[in-house]
């Protein structure tokens, strides 16, 4: 395998709709498997009356991941955001409610800022509904913490959710099934190497990109970089190197029995997996461990990045006999079963442009200008320790929202339903992040006045900020930007001018995030990459509060 500068786009693709036809077109493929419903697929055959239904997802752009493992014995439902992008609260609520109207549910996801916010709310909403709802949250990635609960969850999220869904299978109960997922995700760990970065769709380069000559050892699914580069070994150095690093973080010896996981991240092809996989097992041998039933194949993906990675789990009686169940989705054959007659694809975009009227709408007019103008600034700055979506999230979001409030005349009501809609299509932690700002924004309007306090919306809008994110001052986030905004609105003047001079401190705030080392997100685990550079969510930030100041001077 060599290495190369960066991922291939091998066509121009329309990144707005690309996880869309995806979604759309997997579950035409797999209908005898799956059926679609909104934001996901659903297996067409469930558990019993009364077993808990696992519900996985995440981000678009790592298949097999997560829709591929919807079927027997696995998965009963994915939900899917946009690309490397977290669903939404709401996209997760609704296919759980399109699965089963009530019951247990377990949800799967990988240990993500944006994973978490929205499938924490959607739990609570799902209880509030009338659920009971439990976590399986998978931190694998050895590379990513010191700390196994904070690292994020990779390739080790299939060997997880196979042997919970297992579980569920024999009859385990709610908390039976997610006890054993637990035992599965402590005994999990998992190293990744990468020869290229990825292309998101639409994209005009690769996130990241590896020199001729290196590789990057430690890279994360969503195109992170790795934590390490190091010379391009031989294909026998490679599989020492991954089974060093996965069997030096594994607990205690208590079993020699592995579940073993080789994994393709994309533009690997599966010859080159196979050729590959008897040197890790002679690896694996030479350390006294034994591999069962292996699978070698693409099952984490990161779209087109060049790379593997290697995941373990040691295994114990139950475990292993759970490892083993027969299990039957679009990815994981044990083993196979009958192919039905397929239906005719149809697929729509999940939001149809409203007529716009009423103030807020016209801000967003100016809010979506400044976001096309800024996105691939936003995204050259997330990529540098993160997954470089932030301007193409924030774009979406903003659309969204400006559509969303279209024909709204009603301050409060617009920015609520700006909010979710923010959330629904962009994802991921900023989505959550803006919703939770609006809608609190929404919740300081007072209805007898004709107007709302701008100090008072921004007031709210930090506040839970802080409280929804779990960020502080100096955190390098956006609350880096936002506290000091919703502060200079206490100075005395026209509503314009304050504004004005409010976003000039947000600018000022937010470029000052270069000299700071970020403790929250996924640039924390590449702290050094952002020093010296601002945080890109405090940077779109003060450019939205200072292009509605130009709107608030053109209506003055």
């Amino acid at each position: 395998m060599q290495n190369s500068a960066g991922g291939t786009n091998l066509l121009q693709q329309d990144g707005t709709t690309f996880a869309g036809r995806a979604i759309a077109s997997f579950a035409h493929i797999y209908s005898a498997i799956v059926r679609q419903v909104p934001s996901g697929v659903v297996a067409t055959r469930t558990p019993p009356d009364g077993a808990p239904l696992l519900v996985v997802g995440g981000g678009s752009g790592h298949y097999p991941a997560f829709a591929g493992y919807v079927g027997s014995g696995l998965a009963a439902a994915a939900v899917l955001g946009d690309v490397f992008a977290s669903p939404s609260e709401a996209a997760i609520v609704g296919v759980v409610r399109d699965l089963a109207p009530a019951g247990d549910v377990i949800l799967g996801y990988g240990n993500y800022a944006g994973d978490r916010l929205n499938f924490n709310a959607a739990a609570a909403e799902l209880e509030y509904l009338g659920y009971r709802v439990r976590h399986i949250v998978v931190t694998d990635d050895v590379a990513s913490s010191p700390q196994h609960n904070e690292r994020r969850g990779i390739a080790g999220d299939l060997i997880v959710f196979k042997i919970c869904g297992a579980g569920i299978l024999r009859g385990a109960g709610l908390d039976e099934a997610v006890t054993v997922a637990a035992r599965a995700n402590s005994a999990t760990r998992t190293i990744g190497v990468a020869f290229s970065g990825c292309t998101i769709p639409g994209a005009p380069g690769p996130l990241f990109t590896v020199n001729p000559g290196e590789i990057a050892l430690g890279l994360g699914i969503h195109g992170e970089p790795g934590i390490e580069t190091l010379p391009v070994p031989t294909e026998s150095e490679l599989a020492g190197l991954l089974v060093d690093r996965v069997t030096a973080e594994l607990p205690a010896r208590r079993s020699p029995r592995l579940g073993v996981l080789l994994n393709g991240m994309g533009s690997a092809g599966p010859e080159t997996l196979f050729a590959i996989w008897p040197l890790v097992l002679d690896e694996l041998q030479a350390r006294g461990y034994q591999s069962i039933a292996p699978l070698v194949g693409s099952y984490v993906s990161s779209l087109d990045m060049t790379g593997l990675s290697l995941s373990v789990c040691q295994l114990d009686d139950e475990l292993e006999a759970l490892w083993l169940d027969p299990a039957h989705s679009a990815a994981v054959h044990r083993p196979d079963g009958e192919v039905a007659e397929r239906p005719p694809l149809t697929w729509r975009p999940t939001s149809e442009r409203l007529e716009r009227g009423g103030l807020v709408a016209e801000v967003f007019d100016y809010v979506v200008a400044v976001l096309e103008r800024s996105e691939q600034e936003l995204g050259a700055l997330d990529a540098l320790a993160g997954d470089g979506d932030h301007g193409r999230g924030m774009l979406a979001g903003a659309r969204a929202a400006r559509d969303a409030c279209g024909g709204i005349h009603d301050i409060g009501a617009a920015l609520t339903a700006a909010g979710k809609a923010w959330a629904a299509r962009a994802g991921g932690t900023s989505g959550a992040l803006w919703e939770a700002m609006l809608t609190s924004a929404a919740k300081s309007v007072d209805p007898s006045r004709p107007h709302f306090s701008l100090k008072a919306a921004a007031a709210a809008a930090a506040t839970q900020l802080a409280e929804q994110g779990g960020a502080r001052l100096g955190d390098k986030t956006m609350l880096d930007a936002v506290a000091p905004f919703a502060s200079a609105l206490d100075a005395p003047g026209p509503p314009a001018v304050v504004w004005r001079q409010a976003a000039a401190v947000a600018r000022n705030a937010a470029e000052r995030t270069s000299e700071l080392i970020p403790r929250l997100g996924r640039a924390r685990t590449h702290p050094g990459r952002s020093l010296g550079h601002p945080d890109a969510g405090a940077m779109s930030f003060a450019l939205i509060v200072e292009e509605v100041g130009r709107w608030m001077e053109s209506r003055s």
